[in-house]
């Protein structure tokens, strides 16, 4: 009855079109299975994504919760001007949807059930996924630094959502510097042929 909105898993369905299609198999479970389970054992899912979804559109008492008035008046905007809102509510909207319903109902829980799947069919060469992931990067960082506006998150203190949720911004906005770190390793050991300390590893396993 708290439940107000569930998600499945998306799987790859075109994985063997070419190498692009290939490298976003594991991608793909680990943010559409393994990050959404973890987040279902907090009760709100962080993105609900568009491609499969249900919402519970009515209480049972009648009470309209996705065709509420906060969450309509807020996402049903036509004068989006600044950068941050246009990466909001135009490239990532099924995230803000998210965002608002965990702002508005915090009393609800966004679910994820593993057992139901749908099949997608993804970018199969590397400029169409350098282009998709582009949109989809920028709308998740302006997103998270909604979420962390939103004070109802369940959790205490430092197990709460909103840690988590500052975990993975921190992450995301530091991955160029590990992918020229990890350039840097790779140098460190076939080219100036130089034994790589666990220290460095850890280091790097952080980032």
């Amino acid at each position: 009855e708290k439940v107000l909105a569930l998600c499945g898993e998306t799987k790859v369905d075109n994985k063997s079109s070419s190498w692009v299609t290939m490298i976003q198999v594991f991608e793909y479970y680990n943010s559409h299975h393994l990050k959404k389970a973890f987040e279902a054992a907090f009760g709100c899912v962080t993105c609900l994504p568009g491609c499969f979804t249900m919402y519970r559109i009515i209480a049972d008492d009648g009470t309209p919760l996705l065709p509420g008035d906060g969450v309509l008046y807020e996402y049903s905007r036509n004068d989006i001007e600044t950068l941050h809102e246009k990466n909001l509510y135009h490239l990532g909207e099924d995230r803000m949807l998210t965002t608002l319903l965990l702002k508005h109902y915090a009393d609800r829980t966004l679910t994820f059930v593993p057992e139901a799947t749908c099949w997608t069919i993804v970018p199969h060469t590397f400029r169409i996924l350098l282009s998709q992931r582009r949109r989809w990067i920028n709308s998740t960082v302006h997103n998270m630094f909604e979420l962390l506006k939103v004070n109802t998150m369940c959790g205490v203190c430092c197990v709460s959502m909103k840690v988590v949720v500052f975990i993975d911004l921190i992450a995301t906005m530091i991955l160029p510097a590990s992918y020229c770190y990890a350039m840097y390793l790779l140098f460190l050991v076939f080219v100036d042929d130089l034994p790589v300390s666990t220290v460095l590893l850890i280091i790097y396993g952080i980032i």
